[in-house]
């Protein structure tokens, strides 16, 4: 991996060596569980250490679980990069005092994960629980946040992003997430801005995740307000 794209992605000079090292050993070691781990935990950190990293964390998870189905068939990469997903999102929800900017950041990886990583052309299924369960953390968070804003934000955007596919995996989870997003968008503390960020998924739901010419124009053509 040259040090250019991992600079891109926000590494400093230490991580980028680490990870350099840490993928070197794996490529000649044939996969070795005990090379890959510390790759996985330097990409994890980063991507949940500022949301701006996610999304190009996740394509660079990508291309390492492509390439380990090529080279060797393993799946080894895959199962600690889950096991350490199901670690941090742990860590986030039983601290004492939520680390909010760091739960939107673990959102946004997560979300960008379960987008990027195709086995067969499809998503993981693993993946699609805990998905869910961490947008249904961000609607609960919001109601007594005070970034609550930034945070209805990152929801509505994850459901703009991936709302259909994961309907068309788990209707039932959809509908229990949008109980809470409705409960959310009716709260005397949600702000208008955020009501009609919220009120626009769930119209975009409603249509079948398609928004109407209307509702297109009322959203999004700034000669109509």
């Amino acid at each position: 991996m040259e040090h250019n794209m991992l600079e891109q992605l926000g590494f400093n000079r230490k991580n980028r060596d680490a990870v350099s090292k840490a993928l070197g050993g794996w490529n000649t070691s044939g996969n070795n569980q005990q090379d890959i781990r510390p790759l996985v935990e330097i990409i994890v950190l980063q991507a949940i250490s500022d949301v701006k990293y996610g999304s190009n964390a996740a394509k660079l998870c990508s291309i390492f679980v492509e390439n380990e189905g090529k080279i060797s068939n393993d799946t080894r990469f895959r199962n600690i990069l889950l096991t350490k997903l199901q670690r941090e999102y742990t860590n986030i929800r039983t601290t004492e005092e939520h680390n909010e900017a760091r739960l939107i950041a673990f959102v946004t990886f997560l979300s960008s994960i379960f987008h990027h990583i195709r086995i067969d052309g499809r998503a993981l299924v693993a993946l699609v629980t805990p998905v869910f369960e961490c947008l249904a953390s961000l609607a609960s968070v919001a109601k007594q946040s005070n970034k609550r804003e930034e945070i209805i934000q990152c929801l509505v955007m994850q459901i703009q992003l991936h709302g259909e596919e994961l309907e068309g995996l788990n209707e039932k989870k959809m509908a229990e997430l949008f109980c809470i997003i409705r409960e959310l968008f009716l709260s005397e503390t949600t702000s208008q801005l955020s009501r009609l960020l919220l009120l626009e998924i769930i119209e975009l739901r409603a249509g079948n995740w398609k928004l109407s010419s209307d509702a297109n124009t009322y959203y999004y053509d700034t000669n109509s307000v």
